[in-house]
């Protein structure tokens, strides 16, 4: 296919000409129409896009947990009850998240040691 005079592009990537309306065919187009109006409420695109957020958000706090997990805090975690944890002392975990984060690494975590039971 031959490029038309003048243009550096093929004949096919030429775009063709734009349809321009008058004024008086778009005055009549918006007065016969009806303002919609917009659901109440969020609608079904926005609440799955909420909802991707969210899980983003969580698989990033599930994966800072995991990677700053410690055999430390195991050694911490099954000598100590809960309420001990969150006091001030020297019960610090090292996991950047605290003793919550503490425990979600050392369960998601549990299978994949050596020398797991």
């Amino acid at each position: 296919m031959r490029c038309p005079i003048g243009s550096p592009w093929p004949a096919f990537w030429t775009v063709p000409p734009i349809s321009v309306s008058t004024t008086r065919s778009r005055s009549k187009k918006r007065s016969s129409s009806k303002k919609k109006k917009a659901p109440a409420g969020l609608g079904r695109q926005r609440k799955q896009e909420v909802l991707g957020i969210i899980l983003m958000a969580l698989a990033a706090l599930l994966t800072l947990a995991v990677v700053t997990h410690a055999p430390s805090d195991d050694v911490l975690l099954d000598g100590a009850e809960s309420e001990y944890l969150f006091e001030p002392g020297d019960n610090r975990v090292e996991n950047l998240l605290g003793p919550v984060g503490a425990v979600v690494a050392k369960n998601a975590t549990r299978g994949t040691r050596r020398g797991s039971r």
